[in-house]
């Protein structure tokens, strides 16, 4: 994580922005739980809809702990 955030900083990147992304990426990381996040895309029918199982698998996508942790 240090090394990837001296890196953006020498490219430019403002150490607010980096540091926020940093965060995100690495809590995204550290937070996965697939059994939560997939949950009801896994008993979506094979005949749903595309617009339905693309919704759906957005928000498993984003049905992870860190977004509630980056609110607060």
């Amino acid at each position: 994580m240090l090394g990837i955030f001296i890196l953006l900083v020498f490219l430019g990147f403002p150490i607010a922005f980096t540091l926020m992304a940093l965060g995100i990426g690495f809590g995204y990381y550290a937070y996965f739980d697939a059994g939560r996040m997939w949950r009801a895309f896994d008993r979506l029918d094979d005949g749903t809809a595309l617009g339905t199982q693309v919704a759906t698998w957005v928000e498993g996508l984003v049905n992870n702990r860190v977004f509630d942790l980056f609110v607060n």
